[in-house]
């Protein structure tokens, strides 16, 4: 339960770190750079598969809405990433 706690709390936490990073941005093309050459890249890691009916499938579905969200913007994601370093 605190792992999976801890784990919302992170996506969270990087969700709105990603909408403070797109208001930085000065424009609203989800470009983040302040040349507008490069675009935004945002990653979602998941310590599991995306489809587990739990929190990692609630952040996949969360990628889903950045992308509609920031359409010009890079999504990255990986899926079964060890939590260790």
């Amino acid at each position: 339960m605190r792992r999976r706690l801890s784990a919302l709390t992170l996506a969270l936490v990087g969700l709105v770190s990603i909408a403070a990073l797109a208001s930085c941005g000065g424009s609203d093309d989800g470009n983040a750079s302040a040349g507008g050459s490069k675009p935004l890249t945002i990653g979602f890691l998941y310590v599991g598969p995306s489809n587990d009916y739990g929190y990692n499938q609630a952040a996949y579905q969360g990628s889903l809405a950045v992308e509609e969200a920031f359409p010009k913007a890079h999504v990255e994601q990986a899926e079964n990433v060890p939590e260790t370093a």
